[in-house]
């Protein structure tokens, strides 16, 4: 005897139907339906199991496939039709780059690694546990602090050239972060659910953007981007895990996403002569909704970068770049519950300005086996910073941007 209805009689019917459209370049599009229906009285001969374990289920799929080699050998039997003449900009360079030609495709993969766990600060000054326990939590008392956090994020990014002056792009991300807290030296606190690591993992939120070509001569290039990035990222992260309403909630830099619909414009300049490579972009975001439904909105955002690069083979360059950001603070408050025993709990201690040094290197493939192909790689050291409120420090970014041209 069982109660697994898998060893009873049963008898299974399914069905589908595939349709598959191959595209030029080795790039072809498949989708797909299936049904399947699991019954007792389909047992051949009779003698099934009851109607109580009788169940149907729908599967519609879909995929991208790409040939690397089909479209890599097709690429390199026309050299310069993806060159950009002032070489592919840092890899920590958002929207930096267009493609040249209308039915160009290109896709990609972007990774970044950012690491806090510097002292705790108050704009520019470094303060001790004691101002956090009377200062950082309002009108309440700090029990515990931020001692290290860790964010990996994967991105993926599908560009396509609608006509020479105008390029699409769709960008999902997948975002896990790890936070450390540690109680506070002097703070008295029998909760000990803040201690240790917590982590948030999951999809972020989408971008999509408009590229628009304003200017393209030979050595200098210039272009503006119109994107809005979709809130598809969990703002309900709780410390347990189970982002059930009545669970406490994690801080706003836990959340995986911003909750709310943002604008995120952006005008951007590339320029080349001989080896010599450089570039700048003004940047923005800005929040569309006054309150995401949680109650909060995060913080406006602008920057501004610039950078200069040497090109030491044909196809491979450095470059250094300087950064200037500020952000908002967190506006409005959660309305899920929340300790408020940390300093990264509260809404006014987010945001601040920055400046940053970056270092980077970047390959791209002209032709051969490989090409379409590009890699970058750069890393963000913080220089200057004045934080609003308390934050703890943060200790520099790794950028990894691969990109695939056809």
């Amino acid at each position: 005897y069982s109660s697994d209805y898998r060893l009873s009689g049963y008898g299974a019917l399914s069905g589908g139907v595939t349709f598959t459209k191959e595209f030029t370049k080795g790039f072809s599009l498949e989708a797909g339906f299936e049904y399947y229906t699991h019954q007792g009285e389909l047992k051949l001969g009779g003698g099934g199991e009851g109607d109580f374990a009788d169940y149907s289920s729908y599967l519609a799929h879909g995929a991208l496939k790409l040939d690397l080699s089909k479209a890599g050998r097709i690429l390199g039997g026309h050299q310069g039709h993806h060159k950009h003449h002032g070489g592919h900009p840092p890899a920590g360079v958002m929207f930096g780059h267009m493609l040249e030609n209308a039915g160009d495709m290109m896709i990609g993969y972007n990774y970044m690694y950012s690491d806090r766990d510097g002292d705790m600060r108050y704009g520019t000054d470094r303060v001790g546990d004691q101002a956090i326990i009377d200062n950082a939590c309002g009108s309440k008392k700090c029990t515990f602090k931020p001692d290290a956090m860790v964010m990996h994020m994967h991105m993926f990014n599908f560009m396509y050239a609608a006509t020479d002056w105008l390029n699409l792009m769709l960008m999902p991300q997948l975002i896990n972060m790890e936070m450390v807290m540690e109680p506070l030296q002097g703070a008295a606190d029998d909760d000990d659910s803040h201690v240790g690591g917590h982590v948030s993992n999951g999809l972020g939120d989408t971008s999509l953007v408009a590229m628009f070509k304003l200017l393209k001569t030979p050595h200098h290039n210039i272009h503006l981007g119109l994107g809005f990035s979709a809130p598809t990222g969990n703002i309900n992260a709780t410390l347990d895990g189970t982002g059930l309403s009545e669970s406490e909630r994690q801080s706003y830099a836990m959340q995986l996403g911003s909750g709310t619909w943002d604008f995120k414009p952006s005008l951007t300049y590339t320029g080349s002569a001989a080896n010599w490579i450089w570039g700048a972009q003004v940047s923005a975001t800005k929040r569309m909704q006054n309150r995401n439904k949680e109650g909060y909105v995060l913080g406006d955002v602008i920057s501004g970068t610039a950078w200069g690069g040497y090109k030491i083979l044909p196809w491979l360059s450095g470059t250094v770049r300087g950064i200037y950001s500020a952000q908002g603070k967190v506006r409005g408050e959660t309305t899920t519950p929340n300790s408020q025993s940390a300093p990264n709990e509260f809404p006014e201690n987010y945001g601040g300005k920055f400046f940053d040094l970056a270092f980077g290197i970047n390959a791209s493939i002209p032709n051969g086996s490989f090409a379409g192909h590009s890699l970058g790689v750069e890393w963000v050291q913080p220089i200057e910073h004045d934080y609003n409120g308390y934050q703890f420090e943060r200790e520099g970014s790794l950028s990894v941007n691969w990109g695939y041209a056809f």
